[in-house]
């Protein structure tokens, strides 16, 4: 329908209707501007807060870590114990004694020898017998080195034992230490533990609250969009009622003013709507802003680093005795070693004499054999060289087996000592490492919350903005009130049903029809319009 525009000159009401569209169109787009941005900032707080709710929750595995390293600690305590048990002065004496024994034998066969040669070498040259030099001087050499080895094997067993008391002195310095530093570390996990707790009931209630804030914040959004929407509608129908109020007729301006007065009952109720939502925001600034500023979890998290900082350096104090030990340990073992290894070289040496020495008499049974009978007491003297030989055989293996083993279960013990000891090493480099990862999280949350305090602050500085904006808004309402409340001119006769058709085909909205409705009800009209309403942009279809 061609809407027809009055050519009379404009009233009041008219030109005041013209001017609330330009306010309102402006108020709104002013509210609308700013509700963005607090739509904005109040995003970048929500998600500030559900990082700062995950970073305080973020709590390492500290308990697990101070379990491990007490488990350490106490293994290390044990291992300590069981390497000085296998350095028992009295064990180590009773089987050196035993490895003397067995070697003063070997140098008394080596003295036997030396006489069995000496012997020899006159039964040979009273009974004439010649050829027999080379097997002389292979019995003196033979018997010579025996006694110079098993004189040198006995005398590195001196320094085994000096090697194994230095030992054993040492493991007991480091026993003690280790002794005291399970109490100590007890205590200190049970102030971590305690802090731990209180960290975790702060990380716990700082959630739930964030949480509140954020879906509080989302439940008062939808406001933004009744608003934004608001604002392009009453913008509508304030245009409609100014080309209403032009039409110069009684029962147009009737329907008019009460079209204005409609608008301000939706002005109030969108404008009370916005200012809850205000609140809302207003409260999510400041609660938050106290959230992040009341620092609780962060004095907590200090505590643990600083606790945790003195538990690792008393731990470390500690075990710094017990390096030296192993320090200590490592240099005697490898000095007995060393002795062991020059004890079996002269051990290789004797077995090597002995051998040579039952070849030795192999070939002097020989010799006594080839000069028949003169010959006997030689082969009897060659008996004595084989049967030397022989027993020196098997005392050499014996005091080389009794080393060995000495050497062998010290080595097993140590070897377990070593392994303890680099374990607990590595569990506090572990420990330590979350004293690095604690001091991030530290900073994180420190940064995190002075940009969170800058964003709330923005935000109540927004909320504020946007009650100046909505005191234009008021005084849109305000004015269409006053516009409204005038005089009404005098309606009489029967209305235009053209001039109200035209009313109807500006329409766009239900809440205009139902005013119009009230006024002039005519049924033909509402469904000839009825295309008209279905055709129509409805902001709700664009927002929802």
């Amino acid at each position: 329908m061609q809407v027809q525009v009055s050519n009379q000159e404009t009233s009041p009401d008219r030109h005041s209707a013209r001017v609330l569209a330009q306010d309102a169109v402006s108020a709104f787009g002013s509210v609308t501007d700013d509700l963005s941005k607090i739509r904005a900032l109040h995003s970048e707080i929500t998600k500030q807060l559900n990082e700062f709710a995950e970073l305080v929750a973020s709590r390492n595995a500290v308990d697990d870590l101070l379990s491990n390293l007490q488990d350490k600690v106490d293994r290390m305590g044990e291992e300590l114990r069981s390497f000085s048990g296998s350095l028992q002065k009295s064990e180590t004496t009773r089987q050196m004694s035993d490895g003397r024994t067995v070697l003063q034998k070997i140098s008394g066969q080596g003295r036997n020898l030396a006489a069995i040669a000496t012997l020899t070498r006159t039964t040979a040259g009273s009974l004439g017998v010649t050829k027999i030099d080379r097997y002389l001087t292979e019995l003196h050499q033979t018997a010579a080195l025996i006694r110079s080895a098993s004189t040198h094997v006995d005398g590195g067993l001196d320094g085994l034992v000096e090697g194994y008391d230095r030992m054993h002195a040492s493991c007991d310095s480091a026993s003690d230490a280790m002794g005291a530093l399970p109490p100590k570390l007890a205590e200190g996990r049970a102030v971590l533990d305690q802090l731990s707790q209180e960290e975790a009931r702060a990380a716990e209630q700082i959630a739930t609250r964030a949480d509140r804030l954020v879906q509080s914040g989302k439940s008062k959004l939808k406001s933004f969009v009744s608003a934004m929407q608001f604002s392009d509608r009453l913008a509508q129908r304030l245009d409609h009622i100014a080309f209403m109020l032009e039409m110069d007729d009684p029962h147009i301006t009737r329907i008019a003013k009460a079209q204005a007065a409609d608008c301000t009952r939706d002005i109030a109720n969108i404008s009370g709507e916005v200012r809850d939502t205000m609140r809302a925001m207003a409260d999510l600034g400041r609660d938050g802003a106290a959230l992040f500023s009341e620092g609780e979890i962060a004095a907590l998290i200090s505590e643990a680093m600083k606790r945790r900082d003195e538990l690792l350096t008393m731990v470390s104090s500690e075990v710094v005795q017990v390096d030296a030990v192993l320090e200590a340990v490592h240099r005697d073992a490898t000095e007995i070693s060393q002795a062991t290894q020059d004890a079996g070289e002269k051990f290789s040496q004797l077995l090597d004499a002995a051998e040579r020495l039952s070849m030795a008499s192999v070939n002097s049974l020989l010799l006594a054999a080839r000069n028949g009978d003169k010959g006997a007491p030689l082969a009897v003297l060659a008996s004595e060289v084989r049967q030397t030989a022989t027993d020196c055989l098997a005392d050499v293996a014996k005091c080389r087996k009794s080393l060995n083993g000495i050497m062998s279960s010290r080595d097993d013990a140590r070897e377990s000592l070593t392994k303890a000891s680099e374990d607990l090493s590595s569990a506090i480099s572990q420990h330590a490492s979350i004293g690095k990862d604690s001091e991030d999280r530290l900073d994180q949350i420190n940064s995190l919350s002075q940009t969170a305090l800058d964003c709330a602050e923005s935000l109540i500085a927004m909320v504020e903005a946007v009650h100046h904006s909505m005191s234009a808004v008021d005084a849109v309402g305000t004015a269409l009130l006053d516009l409204s409340a005038q005089d009404m001119p005098e309606v009489t006769g029967t209305p235009d049903q053209d001039k109200l058709g035209q009313c109807w085909a500006l329409y766009t909205m239900d809440e205009e029809r139902a005013v119009h409705a009230e006024l002039y009800p005519d049924d033909a009209l509402q469904g000839a319009a009825a295309d008209t309403a279905e055709d129509s942009d409805d902001l709700d279809d664009i927002f929802f």
